[in-house]
């Protein structure tokens, strides 16, 4: 059984996979790629109040072309 680290962004604290982590903290989950599944905690997860804490942040794409 694998865990995973998760990071509670939302303001009140929130339950996934039986673990309550509370707001602004970050606790192990484990198997949270299951747990991620069911609803409401998917919906947590796209909006965001649920993160890998462990996940690196994807690269920044550019804003603007390069003038020639």
């Amino acid at each position: 059984m694998a865990s995973t680290n998760i990071t509670n962004k939302h303001e009140d604290a929130l339950t996934v996979g039986g673990v309550t982590i509370q707001p602004g903290r970050t606790a192990a989950v484990p198997d949270f790629d299951i747990a991620s599944q069911p609803e409401p905690i998917a919906t947590w997860v796209k909006l965001g109040l649920l993160v890998d804490a462990d996940a690196k942040p994807a690269a920044e794409e550019p804003k603007g072309k390069a003038k020639d």
